[in-house]
């Protein structure tokens, strides 16, 4: 669901918005940079009027006035160290403005991003959501902590010295204008035209898909080295590397010729400059003011087409940063989970199903369908892929919310629980396990920062990895990833279910909690398992059958729907689908393969 309440502004009125309080720190920016561009401009000043002291008198050097030159040369030095002084403020405020600015973008970006629902992950790539937190916050920084400073200092120094030539000669200044405007307007629209914004949104999109398909291709990469493929294998990766090189040839193709005129004009204003004011010396404009005139326009016209050609390149990266403002804002436009207005807190923690139906899109395509049941103990969850057992699981923890029917725990509706009090209540271990780069002490504290050394070794020795643990380098002080060890996935499995046990939550969800332990650890998280179930409610998927035997109740999901329901033997004697699965599961885990057609 999209939050309509969010801000209209755009490009940098936007990114003030966002700033928030260190705003202010942008401003302070932007006087220092004022400051330094007027002061940058005295050396040209005192250059002017020495030379022209010098010229006035070149006939009898010894009427020179030394003190006015000296006095001049001093400004201009002053003027360079105070210049540099204020400039090395603005960069210093702009730069502590632009980090400060990041962290809390990204602060804010990752707890709305904590606080929406799993749809959102459905709707937006790893890569798009990777490439927003870093790429285009980066930008922001690179926009702030530079090109704020750089565009004040290019708007400072154009204005005022414009305002002096106006001043000087009215002519040569229209002369300048127009040639500079003809180059600005020659670049201006292939670069902030309607075509130019759809390359730009083209290339963004370019650069999203990218980083997509380029974690997908690094998370196959034992399949490609497996099968001997190459990158060719992976179409879609091909397809937006050749994708993104077309759009970014076709991006500089389409500013070569502009770009070139706009040099030509911007840095060869003096060659005609030069012949326009000779010209006007034969035809009546021969007198000393406007020497002195013309000679100031030698001396500044190179001086500020490099502000103003600065000025252009700044208002492609204020384009840019209308583009990464716009894709940030994109994520913060999805609403966060509803918090209750009236919050309850249940006093017990029976998981109760009435007539849930759920649709992961609003497609008409339902992953459950009028599913109704009551917890007890140990609930098994068992059936064919895609069934709906992952998707009860994701109901009981609020990951999505439902439309149809109603879940409870403890005869509270979910709805009305608060987000974090529901997730004190739950514990997870998915089958996929996610370990931080950090000791394995750290990764089971995580799940409550408060407990001892004690309790930690405690929850570890239940989910069995104290031993091999201990046996690490390190102990529970080693290093887990990059720099440390990397373990299996039984042995990371185990971790997370310490780290489960560690919170202790009455809920506890196991999604194939034991899918990668060896023969002996399974039976051993079983039996540590079947300790924790005396006290605690647990959901677990299991696909060997065998193990969830034990379970008080064990509902059968085919299609979206309860196809049958009831203890294990309950179920066997039924002979229905529960029992061709587990007969199924039985001949699975004792095959042996025979050397039937095969060396001997």
């Amino acid at each position: 669901m999209e939050n309509t309440k969010i801000s209209q502004k755009k490009g940098f009125a936007r990114l003030l918005e966002i700033a928030g309080e260190k705003r202010y720190m942008l401003f302070v920016s932007g006087i220092f940079s004022a400051a330094n561009a007027v002061l940058m401009l005295i050396p040209y000043l005192a250059s002017f009027f020495i030379l022209e002291e010098i010229l006035e008198n070149y006939d009898h050097f010894s009427d020179i006035n030394k003190e006015f030159i000296t006095k001049w040369g001093l400004y201009a030095i002053g003027s360079i160290v105070f210049g540099m002084i204020a400039a090395y403020a603005a960069f210093l405020i702009s730069h502590f403005a632009a980090y400060r600015i990041l962290f809390n973008i990204r602060l804010r970006l990752s707890e709305h991003i904590g606080k929406l629902s799993l749809g959102f992950l459905d709707k937006n790539s790893t890569g798009s959501i990777k490439k927003t937190l870093q790429d285009n916050v980066e930008k922001i920084e690179n926009f702030v902590a530079h090109n704020i400073p750089d565009m004040i200092i290019s708007l400072v120094t154009t204005i005022v010295m414009l305002g002096i030539m106006f001043y000087l000669n009215v002519i040569l200044s229209l002369v300048f204008l127009a040639l500079m405007s003809i180059a600005f307007l020659v670049m201006s629209l292939p670069m902030f035209g309607k075509k130019a914004q759809v390359l730009v949104k083209g290339y963004y999109d370019s650069l999203e898909e990218i980083n997509s398909q380029s974690i997908e291709y690094v998370n196959g990469m034992p399949t490609v080295k497996i099968f001997g493929k190459d990158i060719f294998s992976f179409e879609k990766f091909l397809k937006s590397i050749n994708r993104f090189r077309e759009l970014t040839l076709n991006y500089t193709d389409r500013f070569q010729n502009s770009y070139t005129i706009f040099k030509i004009l911007s840095f060869s204003v003096l060659s005609i400059i030069v012949p326009i004011g000779v010209f006007m010396y034969f035809n009546g404009y021969d007198d000393k003011e406007f020497i002195f005139s013309f000679l100031f326009f030698a001396i500044l016209t190179p001086a500020i087409s490099s502000p103003l050609a600065r000025l252009l390149f700044l208002a492609s990266g204020l384009r840019d940063l209308n583009e990464g403002v716009e894709r940030i804002d994109k994520i913060f436009k999805y609403s966060p989970m509803k918090e209750p207005q009236n919050p309850k807190i249940p006093n017990s923690y029976e998981v109760e199903f009435k007539n849930v139906s759920f649709s992961y899109k609003d497609d008409g395509n339902y992953a459950l369908r009028n599913v109704s049941f009551k917890s007890s103990g140990t609930t098994a969850l068992v059936g064919p892929s895609g069934g709906g057992k992952s998707t009860i699981l994701n109901l009981i923890a609020r990951f999505y919310d439902i439309k149809e029917g109603g879940i409870s725990i403890g005869g509270i509706n979910i709805m009305d629980i608060p987000s974090n009090k529901l997730m004190e209540m739950v514990s997870f271990v998915f089958q996929d396990s996610f370990l931080f780069f950090d000791s394995v002490f750290e990764n089971i504290k995580i799940a409550n920062p408060n407990a001892s050394a004690e309790e930690i070794y405690r929850a570890s020795k239940l989910a069995q990895c104290h031993d091999f643990i201990s046996e690490l380098p390190n102990g529970y002080d080693t290093l887990i990833g990059e720099g440390g060890v990397y373990l299996s996935g039984g042995e990371a499995q185990r971790v997370c279910l310490a780290r489960a046990l560690l919170k202790n939550s009455p809920i506890l969800i196991l999604d194939e909690a034991s899918s990668f332990a060896d023969a002996y650890n399974e039976s051993q998280i079983q039996k540590a398992l079947q300790e924790i179930a005396k006290d605690r409610l647990v959901f677990v998927i299991a696909h060997r059958l065998y193990l969830i035997k034990e379970a008080n109740q064990i509902l059968v999901f085919e299609k979206g729907e309860i196809k049958e329901r009831g203890t294990h033997q309950f179920l066997m004697d039924q002979k229905g689908l529960y029992f061709k699965m587990y007969e199924a599961s039985l001949e699975t885990a004792n095959y042996n393969f025979s050397n039937k057609g095969g060396s001997k």
